[in-house]
């Protein structure tokens, strides 16, 4: 098993990085390779247990399953190929101390690509989780 690990210190609040990281329409913003998600059924509330409906970049489809959610410590999906995203959070002097971890069978050139998208895709997240702090 691979593991892709990155750790930040996000200037917002746990609560609210919490929220926004759990949305399930929000797995997009952070999991590389992943375009779309939705829980199913939509209204249900975000449990451990509860599926979800993952669409990636080249269009495959996949189910995937809140394995972990634990408020504002931690969150994890794992996708029916066995890939785990997991977030791992404490509150921290000025905000929030995250971890961010994948982990799967990649090969080297999945791993690289994926390493690349996760970097893009965090740095906006946590822009974005930042500008919002001070609105």
């Amino acid at each position: 098993m691979d593991r892709i690990e990155t750790q930040l210190a996000i200037h917002a609040d746990p609560d609210r990085v919490f929220d926004e990281i759990t949305h399930p329409e929000n797995i997009p913003l952070y999991a590389p390779g992943i375009e779309e998600a939705h829980q199913r059924p939509p209204q249900a509330p975000q449990a451990a247990g509860n599926l979800l409906d993952l669409v990636t970049r080249s269009g495959d489809r996949m189910e995937g399953e809140i394995v972990d959610r634990q408020a504002n410590r931690s969150w994890a999906v794992e996708d029916e190929n066995g890939t785990v995203a997991r977030w791992s959070l404490e509150e921290g002097e000025d905000g929030t101390l995250a971890t961010f971890v994948l982990e799967g069978d990649f090969d080297p050139e999945t791993e690289r690509e994926l390493r690349s998208e996760m970097r893009a895709k965090i740095a906006r997240l946590v822009l974005d989780l930042e500008q919002a702090g001070r609105s």
